[in-house]
């Protein structure tokens, strides 16, 4: 019977056998390793550094659970094609803490977008610009309306706030 197990025996497997083991080669080392962006995407990271950073100096607690700092920013109109404009883009921008902006967020059933730009509207009404979110998540002006947001802002008001913006 030779290399093959007892069990394929058993099971009437019949298959070619190896003679020789696989030869391995090694992977080539190039030198070089993988960039984590791209030049074109590191210049605009770059280039909104500074004002994000002050964006976070100016809200230090997360707009969504108000329980811990925010840790960073989290782009609402991010998405396929979207996250590259909104970084530069002041009224895209929320504050929020490393659980919410990487685990609650993304559940867009429970945060959709409609929801998280009425945070937007309540923390930051004056780079609330609703025509031209709009326009940079490709939709047209009016694709999601105040009526759309009102609902959310309303919910948020009657919950209260622990903290006043």
């Amino acid at each position: 019977m030779g290399m093959r197990r007892v069990t394929d025996v058993m099971l009437g497997w019949v298959g070619l056998q190896r003679k020789t083991p696989m030869k391995r080669t090694p992977i080539k080392q190039t030198g070089k390793k993988m960039r984590r962006n791209t030049p074109k995407r590191a210049k605009a990271d770059r280039a909104a550094r500074k004002p994000r950073r002050a964006f976070q100096d100016q809200f230090l607690w997360c707009w969504f659970c108000e329980n811990a700092p925010a840790a960073g920013v989290h782009e609402i109109a991010s998405g396929t094609g979207n996250r590259g404009p909104a970084v530069q883009q002041r009224f895209t921008w929320a504050a929020a803490c490393w659980d919410c902006n990487s685990m609650r967020l993304t559940d867009k059933s429970e945060w959709p977008v409609a929801r998280q730009l009425a945070f937007k509207y309540v923390n930051d009404r004056e780079f609330f610009n609703l025509a031209e979110f709009n326009v940079l998540r490709g939709h047209a002006p009016g694709a999601i309306t105040m009526a759309d947001v009102i609902p959310h802002i309303c919910r948020l008001i009657d919950k209260g706030r622990k903290w006043q913006c």
